[in-house]
């Protein structure tokens, strides 16, 4: 694939792992930043996905996408995964195996203060965790910054401040169920990424990490399966970039930062990067 090519925006309605294994063909090294935002695993099934597996498939459907992940990450990248305490510990061990336990950065506590009905237990839920790994002893925090393992709600935003963000997007009757607050993704942005580098968001959501890295003048890519790609990213992400023709992506005159391509399948990326390489 053609170099001006790589520099576009990619949003994907299509299972992740069908993605990742034709991005680990197109884009294999050059991602600074990948965010997970996976189903919790709570037992509890939400309004736009389902949050129920058996452990073992849960763990799984990450080992699979994480391997394939860490042939994607630059050598001075970093991986952070959303989670609660229903697989954390699994998680953590799971990510020493694949990343290296040397390669560990923090479990990092974010304050976000909600206490969502069903959760089991008698204590009110006020937070959770974005487990953090490098891909190499290369990765460094941008500007020297030494963050501490705790985010604050009155830092990076809320639950509340997520759900106040989704309906001024989307409409009282079509929030999304679970949303991020982007002042969430723009701080891990800001610690891990510079402007033009490069992100991955594979379980997308509502969009919340491609609209900050958009803001940000980072590029992204962005994997979402449900209905909430169509719904939810796509007309987000069409209020702050130019969607491109992906049949005749060179006639463009937009620039490449502000630009996107919205795939609604994994095959038609697989067409599309096979002329490509037929072009060349």
């Amino acid at each position: 694939m053609r170099e001006n090519e790589l520099k576009i925006n990619l949003l994907f309605k299509s299972d992740n792992l069908r993605v990742l294994k034709i991005l680990s063909k197109t884009h294999a090294k050059t991602i600074k930043c990948v965010y997970l935002d996976p189903p919790y695993n709570t037992g509890i099934n939400r309004k736009h996905f389902k949050d129920d597996r058996k452990s073992k498939k849960w763990l799984q459907m990450m080992r699979d996408r994480m391997k394939i992940l860490a042939k994607l990450m630059r050598e001075d990248g970093s991986i952070w995964i959303s989670i609660d305490d229903s697989e954390l510990y699994n998680l953590k061990i799971l990510c020493d195996q694949i990343f290296g336990r040397e390669n560990f950065l923090a479990t990092v506590i974010w304050q976000h203060k909600i206490n969502w009905d069903g959760y089991k237990g008698k204590f009110q839920l006020d937070h959770t965790y974005l487990v953090g790994y490098r891909r190499s002893a290369a990765f460094n925090f941008e500007n020297n910054t030494r963050p501490r393992t705790v985010w604050l709600e009155s830092e990076v935003g809320g639950q509340a401040d997520a759900l106040a963000e989704s309906k001024e997007l989307f409409g009282d009757k079509n929030i999304f169920s679970t949303p991020k607050p982007e002042r969430l993704m723009s701080y891990l942005l800001q610690l891990t990424t510079k402007e033009e580098d490069l992100v991955l968001d594979g379980f997308s959501g509502s969009g919340t990490m491609g609209a900050a890295a958009q803001k940000m003048k980072r590029q992204w890519i962005m994997i979402e399966i449900g209905d909430q790609c169509e719904m939810h990213i796509l007309p987000r992400m069409n209020k702050l970039a130019c969607q491109l023709n992906k049949e005749d992506i060179l006639s463009c005159k937009e620039n490449n930062l502000s630009s996107f391509i919205y795939f609604s399948d994994a095959k038609t990326y697989k067409r599309y990067f096979e002329r490509s390489l037929v072009a060349k």
